[in-house]
Protein backbone atom coordinates (compact mmCIF):
# COMPACT_ATOMS: atom_id res chain seq x y z
CA UNK A 1 0.00 0.00 0.00
CA UNK A 2 2.89 2.44 0.20
CA UNK A 3 1.95 3.56 -3.21
CA UNK A 4 -1.56 4.01 -2.33
CA UNK A 5 -4.47 1.87 -3.63
CA UNK A 6 -7.17 3.06 -5.50
CA UNK A 7 -10.79 2.22 -3.98
CA UNK A 8 -13.96 3.16 -6.01
CA UNK A 9 -17.16 1.90 -3.52
CA UNK A 10 -18.45 3.70 -0.41
CA UNK A 11 -18.60 0.50 1.22
CA UNK A 12 -14.83 -0.39 0.93
CA UNK A 13 -14.13 3.39 1.82
CA UNK A 14 -16.04 3.00 4.92
CA UNK A 15 -13.90 0.14 5.37
CA UNK A 16 -10.88 2.14 5.25
CA UNK A 17 -11.66 4.79 7.24
CA UNK A 18 -11.74 1.92 9.93
CA UNK A 19 -8.51 1.12 9.34
CA UNK A 20 -7.41 4.46 9.38
CA UNK A 21 -8.72 5.67 12.69
CA UNK A 22 -7.56 1.67 14.37
CA UNK A 23 -3.90 2.80 13.74
CA UNK A 24 -3.59 6.26 14.86
CA UNK A 25 -1.44 6.76 17.73
CA UNK A 26 -1.46 10.29 18.52
CA UNK A 27 -4.30 12.34 15.89
CA UNK A 28 -7.05 11.63 13.40
CA UNK A 29 -8.27 14.98 11.52
CA UNK A 30 -11.36 14.37 9.29
CA UNK A 31 -12.85 16.88 6.66
CA UNK A 32 -16.59 15.51 5.28
CA UNK A 33 -19.16 16.76 3.35
CA UNK A 34 -22.25 16.38 5.87
CA UNK A 35 -24.00 12.93 3.92
CA UNK A 36 -21.20 11.11 5.04
CA UNK A 37 -21.95 11.50 8.93
CA UNK A 38 -24.44 9.18 8.73
CA UNK A 39 -22.12 6.27 7.99
CA UNK A 40 -20.26 7.50 10.73
CA UNK A 41 -22.97 6.71 12.90
CA UNK A 42 -24.47 3.62 11.06
CA UNK A 43 -21.45 1.61 10.78
CA UNK A 44 -19.58 2.27 14.56
CA UNK A 45 -16.73 4.89 13.41
CA UNK A 46 -18.79 7.35 16.21
CA UNK A 47 -17.76 3.78 18.63
CA UNK A 48 -14.69 3.51 17.41
CA UNK A 49 -13.50 6.62 17.79
CA UNK A 50 -14.86 7.17 21.26
CA UNK A 51 -12.48 4.14 22.77
CA UNK A 52 -9.47 5.78 20.82
CA UNK A 53 -10.27 8.99 22.75
CA UNK A 54 -10.34 7.57 25.80
CA UNK A 55 -6.66 5.87 25.06
CA UNK A 56 -5.87 9.69 24.52
CA UNK A 57 -5.57 10.12 20.86
CA UNK A 58 -6.81 13.87 19.98
CA UNK A 59 -9.70 13.60 16.96
CA UNK A 60 -10.25 16.42 15.68
CA UNK A 61 -13.04 16.93 12.36
CA UNK A 62 -15.17 19.51 10.18
CA UNK A 63 -18.19 19.27 8.31
CA UNK A 64 -20.73 21.60 6.56
CA UNK A 65 -23.55 20.39 8.80
CA UNK A 66 -27.20 21.92 8.96
CA UNK A 67 -30.32 21.86 11.08
CA UNK A 68 -31.11 17.46 11.17
CA UNK A 69 -27.55 16.95 11.27
CA UNK A 70 -26.94 18.49 15.07
CA UNK A 71 -28.28 14.95 16.71
CA UNK A 72 -25.60 13.65 14.98
CA UNK A 73 -22.94 16.12 15.55
CA UNK A 74 -24.01 16.05 19.25
CA UNK A 75 -22.71 12.57 19.05
CA UNK A 76 -19.95 13.62 17.83
CA UNK A 77 -18.68 16.10 20.44
CA UNK A 78 -20.20 13.55 22.89
CA UNK A 79 -17.13 11.18 22.45
CA UNK A 80 -14.75 13.90 22.99
CA UNK A 81 -14.34 14.91 19.45
CA UNK A 82 -13.11 18.52 18.69
CA UNK A 83 -15.86 19.05 15.60
CA UNK A 84 -15.99 21.88 13.88
CA UNK A 85 -18.12 23.82 11.38
CA UNK A 86 -17.44 25.35 7.80
CA UNK A 87 -19.71 27.11 6.02
CA UNK A 88 -20.97 25.99 2.29
CA UNK A 89 -18.06 23.27 1.91
CA UNK A 90 -17.72 21.27 -1.44
CA UNK A 91 -14.67 19.49 -1.23
CA UNK A 92 -13.41 16.38 -1.22
CA UNK A 93 -13.62 13.85 1.82
CA UNK A 94 -10.34 13.36 3.40
CA UNK A 95 -9.09 11.63 6.67
CA UNK A 96 -5.59 11.76 8.18
CA UNK A 97 -3.97 9.48 10.69
CA UNK A 98 -0.67 10.54 12.31
CA UNK A 99 -0.15 13.22 9.86
CA UNK A 100 3.64 12.13 9.15
CA UNK A 101 3.91 8.69 9.72
CA UNK A 102 0.47 6.16 9.26
CA UNK A 103 -1.90 6.89 6.72
CA UNK A 104 -4.59 9.11 4.83
CA UNK A 105 -7.31 9.27 2.23
CA UNK A 106 -9.18 11.43 0.38
CA UNK A 107 -12.19 10.78 -1.96
CA UNK A 108 -13.45 12.56 -4.54
CA UNK A 109 -17.21 12.20 -5.60
CA UNK A 110 -20.31 14.09 -6.78
CA UNK A 111 -22.72 12.95 -3.84
CA UNK A 112 -21.99 10.98 -1.42
CA UNK A 113 -24.87 8.00 -0.78
CA UNK A 114 -24.14 4.67 -0.35
CA UNK A 115 -24.11 3.34 -3.85
CA UNK A 116 -22.37 6.70 -5.42
CA UNK A 117 -19.79 5.98 -7.81
CA UNK A 118 -16.30 7.10 -5.71
CA UNK A 119 -12.40 7.57 -6.77
CA UNK A 120 -10.64 7.39 -3.62
CA UNK A 121 -6.84 7.26 -2.64
CA UNK A 122 -5.55 5.10 0.39
CA UNK A 123 -1.80 6.06 0.73
CA UNK A 124 0.69 5.96 3.35
CA UNK A 125 2.70 8.62 1.63
CA UNK A 126 3.86 11.10 4.54
CA UNK A 127 4.00 13.39 1.91
CA UNK A 128 0.36 13.34 0.95
CA UNK A 129 -0.64 13.29 4.54
CA UNK A 130 1.32 16.80 4.69
CA UNK A 131 -0.69 17.87 2.16
CA UNK A 132 -3.71 16.46 3.10
CA UNK A 133 -3.28 18.22 6.72
CA UNK A 134 -1.87 21.29 5.26
CA UNK A 135 -5.11 21.80 3.91
CA UNK A 136 -6.98 20.53 6.69
CA UNK A 137 -5.47 23.37 9.14
CA UNK A 138 -6.17 26.07 6.97
CA UNK A 139 -9.89 24.86 7.19
CA UNK A 140 -10.14 24.72 10.57
CA UNK A 141 -8.64 28.60 10.69
CA UNK A 142 -11.89 29.19 8.82
CA UNK A 143 -14.51 27.48 10.52
CA UNK A 144 -16.08 27.46 13.69
CA UNK A 145 -17.03 25.60 16.86
CA UNK A 146 -19.91 22.76 15.96
CA UNK A 147 -21.44 24.10 19.70
CA UNK A 148 -21.91 28.09 17.69
CA UNK A 149 -23.28 26.23 14.76
CA UNK A 150 -25.85 24.51 16.37
CA UNK A 151 -26.96 27.47 18.62
CA UNK A 152 -27.16 29.40 15.77
CA UNK A 153 -29.44 26.54 13.86
CA UNK A 154 -31.48 26.01 17.14
CA UNK A 155 -32.00 30.11 16.57
CA UNK A 156 -33.18 29.56 13.19
CA UNK A 157 -35.72 26.66 13.45
CA UNK A 158 -36.24 23.48 11.76
CA UNK A 159 -36.49 23.84 7.67
CA UNK A 160 -39.89 23.18 5.96
CA UNK A 161 -38.01 21.01 3.63
CA UNK A 162 -35.45 18.25 3.78
CA UNK A 163 -33.98 15.05 1.95
CA UNK A 164 -33.19 11.67 2.94
CA UNK A 165 -30.78 9.87 0.72
CA UNK A 166 -32.55 11.14 -2.53
CA UNK A 167 -35.85 11.01 -1.06
CA UNK A 168 -37.92 14.49 -0.61
CA UNK A 169 -40.41 15.53 1.87
CA UNK A 170 -41.81 18.08 4.47
CA UNK A 171 -41.36 18.81 8.35
CA UNK A 172 -44.92 18.34 8.20
CA UNK A 173 -44.92 14.97 6.84
CA UNK A 174 -41.83 13.85 8.40
CA UNK A 175 -42.94 9.99 9.26
CA UNK A 176 -44.67 9.49 5.73
CA UNK A 177 -40.74 10.32 4.15
CA UNK A 178 -39.05 8.58 6.64
CA UNK A 179 -40.86 5.15 5.67
CA UNK A 180 -40.05 5.83 1.92
CA UNK A 181 -36.01 6.08 3.42
CA UNK A 182 -36.75 3.03 5.12
CA UNK A 183 -38.18 0.78 2.09
CA UNK A 184 -35.83 2.05 -0.34
CA UNK A 185 -33.05 0.82 2.29
CA UNK A 186 -34.45 -2.56 2.60
CA UNK A 187 -34.46 -2.68 -1.26
CA UNK A 188 -30.74 -1.91 -1.34
CA UNK A 189 -30.40 -5.06 1.10
CA UNK A 190 -29.29 -2.94 4.25
CA UNK A 191 -31.12 -2.88 7.71
CA UNK A 192 -31.36 0.56 9.00
CA UNK A 193 -32.93 0.66 12.55
CA UNK A 194 -35.79 4.09 12.67
CA UNK A 195 -34.15 5.17 15.19
CA UNK A 196 -30.95 5.87 13.23
CA UNK A 197 -33.09 7.45 10.23
CA UNK A 198 -32.90 10.82 11.08
CA UNK A 199 -29.18 11.03 10.45
CA UNK A 200 -29.64 10.86 6.98
CA UNK A 201 -31.57 13.97 6.70
CA UNK A 202 -30.43 16.98 4.35
CA UNK A 203 -32.27 19.75 4.29
CA UNK A 204 -32.23 20.88 0.74
CA UNK A 205 -34.33 24.23 1.61
CA UNK A 206 -31.08 26.33 1.57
Amino acid sequence: MSNGTIIRSVTDAIAVVSQIIESAENEVAWLVPRPSLFYALQFGIIEQSKMLIQHGVRMRGIVDFSYPYIDAVRKLLDTGQEVYHVYNYQGMFMVIADAKSISSMSIITESFSIDSPILALWSDDPTYAEYLMSTFERVWEHSVPAAQRIEELLNEGPPDIYEIDGVVGSSRHRSETLHKFQKRIQIRGFDYAPFNLRYALRDVSK
